[in-house]
């Protein structure tokens, strides 16, 4: 009698509903204003603008203006040169961002109190899906900016900014847990590598970049900054970029920083094992870099920058501890009249199929009959399940 089994496989997906999904190869930049008047302290539209590797402008995904249920509105001051620090998440599969949850024109809304306008955390996954879902807490960046937005899997975020420290949370949280028990409290940009958590900072006696505790902290208890040795303690460094060029040194070893002042632009350090050594700098056309985003293919670097009218790309191919010679900015994209770039980051990519069958084979045995399978991406897959059907249209669970 001729049996007919089938394998089964039981998966959690996340479903999103989205405008046209990321190309994989596309850079995203923040950018505030719709162009139709002029940018002042008041809150305005936040744009996800997506570019092709040729600049080409793929789409602009408007963030909500207005709240609705849970989901927050989401803008950003128009005159502020510090916010919109976009990243993508660790994990590859989502873009994290800050905001105001407020109309636009709202006076002076980095100043405005938390306690009525909440700081919001956006996040965008790689089909368009938009979450505004999370509102911090009441006394989390009073009167103050949210800058910079981090994550690793697109429910767990840490942020940065004025007067809060870093505060960490969970999506949908409403009041965020803070993870800054430091002397400092003002930090720009914030970012993952390597599993350890960095911030930048310009503020008093802080100022350079900074390792924060060990690992990801989640609480006060783990929150120690320590300054990254010989790296400069002057400077208004916003975003930054880690590699790992080397083959001898264990961990990220290369370092890109975003500088907004006029002769700094790109700088470049390389570490020994025990300090970070300057590679010196690379200044663009036109000065105030803030946003930075890269990849790795080998030993060169291909790194995106913004500063608040330009989008560039450049390429150093010079490899670990050394100057960027023969490295050059190349204009991607200008910001249109009364708009500004903020920051950038790599476009999201798709979550990875979660089952791919290889093989599936049945043989007869003195014992009956001897299932065997190959599978791989085995990702969000809670088990398998053999059924058998005896005419191929009613089938019965057998293990």
């Amino acid at each position: 009698m001729k049996s007919i089994f089938t394998l089964l496989f039981s998966a959690s997906c996340l479903a999103a509903f989205a405008q046209l999904p990321f190309q994989p190869t596309s850079v995203v930049v923040y950018r505030v204003g719709d162009g139709g008047s002029s940018l002042s302290n008041r809150s305005a539209k936040v744009y996800l603008d997506e570019f092709s590797p040729l600049g080409i402008l793929i789409q602009s995904i408007a963030m909500p203006t207005q709240a609705v249920g849970a989901s927050a509105a989401l803008t950003a001051s128009g005159s502020s040169t510090s916010e919109g620090l976009i990243t993508r998440s660790t994990d590859g599969h989502y873009l994290v961002f800050g905001g105001y949850n407020s109309d636009t024109g709202y006076v002076s809304i980095s100043s405005s109190p938390s306690a009525t306008i909440k700081r919001v955390i956006g996040r965008v996954d790689a089909a368009g899906g938009i979450n505004t879902t999370t509102q911090l807490g009441v006394s989390s960046f009073d009167k103050n900016n949210i800058r910079g937005v981090v994550s690793t899997d697109g429910t767990h975020f840490w942020t940065s900014g004025s007067g809060s420290g870093i505060r960490y949370g969970a999506i949908g949280d409403t009041s965020i847990r803070i993870s800054s028990g430091t002397v400092a409290s003002n930090f720009r940009g914030i970012h993952i590598f390597d599993n350890q958590l960095y911030v930048s900072s310009t503020s008093g006696s802080t100022k350079g970049l900074f390792k924060v505790g060990t690992g990801l902290p989640v609480d006060s208890s783990n929150s120690t900054l320590s300054l990254l040795s010989a790296i400069p303690t002057t400077g208004s460094p916003f975003q930054f970029f880690f590699a790992d060029l080397s083959p001898t040194i264990p961990g990220v070893d290369v370092l890109y920083i975003a500088d907004d002042g006029t002769s700094t632009g790109i700088q470049k350090f390389s570490f020994d094992g025990t300090y970070w050594q300057s590679n010196g700098a690379l200044i663009p056309p036109v000065s105030g870099t803030k946003g930075i985003a890269g990849i790795v293919s080998g030993s060169t670097v291909a790194l995106v920058t913004t500063t608040a009218s330009k989008l560039y790309s450049l390429i150093d191919a010079s490899g670990y501890n050394q100057p960027m010679s023969g490295t050059t900015f190349t204009e991607m994209a200008t910001a249109a009249t009364n708009t500004a770039f903020k920051g950038v980051a790599l476009a999201p990519v798709g979550l990875v199929t979660p089952l791919k069958m290889i093989s599936f084979k049945a043989a007869m045995s003195a014992d009956g009959t001897n299932l065997n399978w190959t599978s791989e991406n085995e990702i969000n897959v809670k088990n398998f399940s053999i059924e058998r059907s005896k005419d191929g249209s009613s089938y019965s669970a057998i293990g």
